[in-house]
């Protein structure tokens, strides 16, 4: 089943994951976002999105087009994830909360390119184990913030020289969306 993707997240070429509610990861996503978008790249977020907090688990950054059902939002982010040349995961101190572990799981499963601004040593206490796990096995490149401007869209070679998706197992695809399924089941509007 398609999902009508709208404009404020369709056809990026990078969309970039993190804890958005942490002051510290939401500035680090508005200057990746900038960097990226200046090298020439479709990017979701913005730069300039504004978070709209939906509740104190729940952000989303700005463009919504008054969108405020958690459940869509979150469907809309995942196809943007499938759809996207990579995304990019902002790991500010080495962390990533349960949406975004889920995220880079889902990514990993429908074999979305991932690159990583740290390794990620530290997961939210929602994530379930299984998808620490296959996270840590499947660890993404890491691509530090600061190489983001000299590399420009050389960074593509090195996204399609990382693709992991085929090393994936069906009982780790059947974990990461039955992780997707606890992660719906936790958003209640």
């Amino acid at each position: 089943m398609s999902v009508e993707i709208p404009p404020f997240i369709r056809d990026k070429d990078i969309v970039i994951a993190s804890s958005y509610r942490r002051e510290d990861h939401f500035r680090e996503t508005q200057r990746v976002s900038a960097l990226f978008s200046d090298s020439g790249f479709a990017v979701y977020p913005l730069p300039d999105s504004e978070p709209i907090y939906l509740d104190v688990n729940f952000v989303f950054l700005g463009g919504g087009g008054g969108l405020v059902e958690k459940k869509r939002l979150e469907r809309l982010f995942l196809e943007a994830i499938k759809r996207a040349r990579f995304m990019y995961v902002v790991a500010t101190n080495g962390y990533v909360g349960h949406s975004t572990g889920t995220e880079i799981a889902y990514a990993l499963a429908v074999g979305t390119p991932i690159l990583s601004s740290e390794k990620i040593l530290n997961f939210g206490r929602e994530i379930d184990q299984d998808i620490i796990t296959i996270i840590e096995k499947h660890h993404p490149p890491i691509v530090p913030v600061e190489q983001i401007e000299e590399m420009g869209t050389d960074i593509l070679d090195l996204v399609s020289n990382n693709n992991r998706c085929s090393s994936l197992g069906e009982s780790e695809k059947r974990k990461i969306f039955d992780s997707l399924l606890g992660l719906f089941r936790t958003l209640r509007h």
